[in-house]
């Protein structure tokens, strides 16, 4: 079967882009393994960051932090536009507009209505300005990596 191009939206910026998502490695795949059967493990390669993964049918939610502190939260839906994924979605939107409020954002437009699937959402928290170049290009690859195995893999919610 001949992957779909993933709708990529940043809530930060409103960025939205189609892409292939990476075919992951065999590390990222049984990281990600893990990851399913554990719900929370530390992110490879980079000391003092941690993954929390939540699963429903066709969708997940990411969150990345660093030393206990939320670096970025993370929807991605590949199942059918369903009630899962409109959840998610709204979650996002909601997480955004409550940033906004606390004046840790400066978009005051609101994201249009869900893509159809399979999308990946990002906001990233305002602590990511401050991290090593580096560090901040290392999550964002690892959260497209994690998520592009979650769609391929579809797996089943814990």
């Amino acid at each position: 079967m001949k992957p779909k191009p993933t709708t990529i939206i940043s809530l930060n910026t409103r960025w939205v882009a189609r892409s292939l998502l990476p075919v992951p490695d065999w590390s990222t795949r049984h990281h990600v393994d893990r990851l399913v059967k554990q719900g929370s493990a530390p992110v490879p390669l980079l000391a003092g960051y941690f993954a929390t993964l939540g699963l429903a049918k066709g969708c997940a939610q990411l969150l990345v932090s660093r030393n206990g502190k939320e670096l970025l939260t993370a929807g991605l839906a590949w199942g059918h536009h369903d009630a899962n994924s409109a959840a998610l979605w709204q979650w996002l939107l909601d997480l955004r507009a409550a940033m906004l409020d606390q004046g840790l954002g400066s978009l005051e437009t609101r994201p249009g209505p869900q893509p159809r699937t399979p999308w990946l959402t990002t906001f990233y928290g305002p602590l990511v300005e401050n991290l090593p170049l580096f560090e901040a290009t290392a999550i964002v690859v690892y959260q497209r990596n994690l998520m592009a195995h979650l769609s391929r893999q579809t797996p089943q919610p814990r």
